[in-house]
């Protein structure tokens, strides 16, 4: 049996997008106060450290996880306007092409730069303290028994998701205590730059509901005629 689940709104209370960009400016604005550029290139990748508490996440250096809570007002009205762009281009390609708006919007974030300067460590912070649904985390210990006890029937869940952090979609898993593989975690991604920070670009071969049946298709073709159950939106 293979369980493929949807992410945002899903394993998640909310959508998480706008988490992802409020954190990337958060970091940025920290950046600009003097003092802390240096700090930063000494946190970057230190996901866990010794002073941390038990799930490595370090108190004193937390992006938010409200969207945008902290963040300069310039900061959010930019990202207001890119999602503006974004339903303005849904009513209009829609009923014809939602992957145009969705390239479209791609294309828009990553010129903008607007999910820049976030850390793997930030992203890591924010997925581990995601609300999530009610009896999410029971879920996942049920499952992991089930796996365990009948390993030849049930194999590891699928994570298939339009989100725009893996780092953030992993970090969540793993704070709820889900056991999966990273290859099972399909989902678009930031890149980083030499520094370790998020350079803005988005890598999005994930756009479409049709797109995800395909990465599911080429990751489970191995397994064919088992039982597939899929819980999300689309």
């Amino acid at each position: 049996m293979d369980l493929i689940l949807d992410f945002d709104g899903t394993i998640t209370c909310v959508d998480t997008i706008a988490a992802i960009a409020s954190t990337a400016a958060w970091r940025r604005s920290i950046l600009q106060t003097a003092g802390h550029a240096q700090r930063q290139r000494q946190r970057t990748d230190s996901v866990l450290s010794n002073d941390s508490g038990r799930d490595g996440i370090d108190r004193n250096d937390c992006p938010p996880t409200v969207p945008f809570m902290g963040v300069p007002k310039q900061e959010e009205n930019t990202w207001k306007t890119l999602v503006d762009a974004y339903i303005a281009d849904l009513a209009l390609y829609k009923a014809s092409n939602r992957r145009t708006a969705e390239e479209r919007s791609v294309a828009r974030v990553s010129a903008s730069k607007f999910l820049a300067g976030a850390s793997k460590s930030d992203l890591c912070s924010v997925g581990a303290r995601l609300e999530t649904k009610l009896g999410w985390r029971e879920f996942c210990v049920a499952w992991n028994d089930m796996r365990f006890r009948y390993p030849e029937k049930i194999r590891d869940p699928v994570i298939c998701s339009l989100n725009w952090s893996k780092d953030l979609v992993s970090a969540c898993l793993s704070a709820s205590g889900l056991i999966t593989p990273e290859r099972n975690v399909l989902t678009n991604d930031l890149t980083y730059t030499s520094d370790g920070l998020t350079s803005g670009t988005l890598n999005a071969p994930l756009l479409t509901g049709e797109d995800k049946v395909q990465a599911l298709e080429s990751l489970l073709r191995d397994a064919p005629g088992k039982l597939r159950v899929y819980v999300g939106d689309r």
